[in-house]
């Protein structure tokens, strides 16, 4: 027989992994391709606020909202913009903040007193904050914040998908820099 008719060994592997349960394994994989989706409709979102007319700050939060909603409960986030002809960097959004945050949000710093001019990759500040750079053409435009709350550690599929949505919000970004 060939593998199709066996079912291919990942097939296989993926039900002895499970102890035979094909229905467990039926469900983790529909709960990550729903996942999936929902990250991808996440990233339409992005891509449509950068096609709509109207003021980034308004666009800025929505666009938050939106990339919050589908990582883990509890992540905070902010974003953090370079003023024009400037080299200083201004919170612009902000999202499930308690006042510890809000009152260490400096400009040109994370909130953890980290410099954001040294946010050229995506990186883990002290504190546990994730740091993604928002990098378009002209170098360092921003800056897009998360972290859990509790300092729990990040799942490494939310920072991949962390990563993407910081570059199509750099997107959003250099669009209405136009």
């Amino acid at each position: 027989m060939n593998k199709i008719n066996e079912g291919g060994d990942g097939f296989r592997s993926s039900i002895a992994a499970t102890g035979g349960g094909i229905e467990t394994l039926m469900l983790e994989r529909t709960r990550d391709l729903e996942k999936t989706i929902a990250r991808q409709r996440v990233l339409n979102r992005l891509l449509e606020l950068s096609l709509q007319s109207g003021p980034l700050h308004e666009q800025l939060p929505l666009a938050l909202d939106a990339i919050l909603t589908v990582v883990a409960e509890g992540v905070c986030g902010a974003v953090f913009l370079r003023e024009p002809g400037q080299d200083r960097f201004v919170l612009r959004a902000a999202r499930h903040l308690d006042g510890e945050h809000i009152d260490l949000a400096v400009a040109d710093r994370c909130f953890c007193g980290q410099p954001l001019e040294d946010s050229t990759a995506s990186r883990q500040c002290a504190r546990g904050h994730r740091l993604l750079p928002l990098q378009g053409e002209d170098g360092l435009m921003g800056v897009l914040a998360c972290w859990p709350k509790g300092g729990a550690a990040m799942e490494p599929d939310d920072l991949r998908f962390l990563e993407r949505a910081a570059r199509t919000l750099t997107g959003l970004v250099q669009q209405r820099a136009m």
